[in-house]
């Protein structure tokens, strides 16, 4: 299973332009849709709760600022869509993004070219979820589906495994700015499990018989005169 906000998909140097003014560009997915097939394109939050991203989760960032940093450091800029510099397409894949570093940041891209960096990273708010129940392996398991969200970061990470508990006190840096989302994430994602179990012990069969039973109760009852 995959953490939220993590990816291994593609990432890669391209050279784009003539062959003399090459300028190479760094392409990846920052995300991917949840394909039945593949367990990698869902997320674990915790036990049996599953994230899932949907096909049309992306389909409104067209016009987001959106910026591209190298281990979530804003004091290492590779991109903005704004600017041109960076730009997010959707595939069957997923978000796919690519941005042209600046000459202060060929580090990276010589990094990304060697292997050094093979994972992306991106950071968002859903801004439309689903939940639902399914049967798996002889047990439930709850699924949050993301349909729609705002995207504001994402770009190559060195280290794509960071947990939300590595984040202390003294911490600082991307790791600490990384785990700060994923933690404020799964907790978003915690508040929205306990209203969809709310929602189901509301509509249980006994729930309902017990509702049904009130109102019998109640209407059977003389109604009392007005003093």
């Amino acid at each position: 299973m995959m953490t939220p906000g993590l990816c291994r998909r593609g990432l890669q140097v391209l050279e784009r332009g003539e062959s003399e003014e090459q300028v190479p560009e760094i392409t990846g997915y920052g995300a991917v849709f949840y394909q039945s097939e593949d367990r990698g394109t869902e997320y674990q939050l915790w036990d049996d709760v599953y994230e899932r991203i949907m096909p049309g989760a992306f389909a409104h960032i067209g016009d987001s600022d959106v910026r591209s940093f190298f281990n979530h450091n804003p004091d290492v800029v590779l991109g903005r869509t704004v600017a041109g510099t960076l730009a997010l397409s959707v595939d069957a894949v997923g978000l796919r993004y690519a941005v042209t570093p600046p000459d202060s940041a060929q580090n990276v891209v010589e990094s990304v070219k060697r292997g050094d960096v093979d994972g992306s990273s991106f950071m968002f708010v859903p801004t439309e979820t689903t939940w639902r129940d399914e049967a798996h392996e002889e047990r439930t398991i709850t699924i949050r589906e993301i349909n729609r969200v705002e995207l504001f970061e994402v770009g190559p990470v060195t280290f794509p495994a960071y947990e939300a508990t590595s984040a202390r006190s003294g911490d600082s840096g991307p790791e600490r700015r990384f785990a700060e989302w994923l933690l404020q994430h799964i907790t978003h994602a915690r508040g929205e499990f306990t209203q969809h179990r709310e929602l189901i012990a509301l509509n249980t069969p006994e729930a309902r018989a017990q509702r049904s039973a009130a109102m019998r109760l109640r209407l059977s009852q003389p109604a009392q005169p007005n003093l």
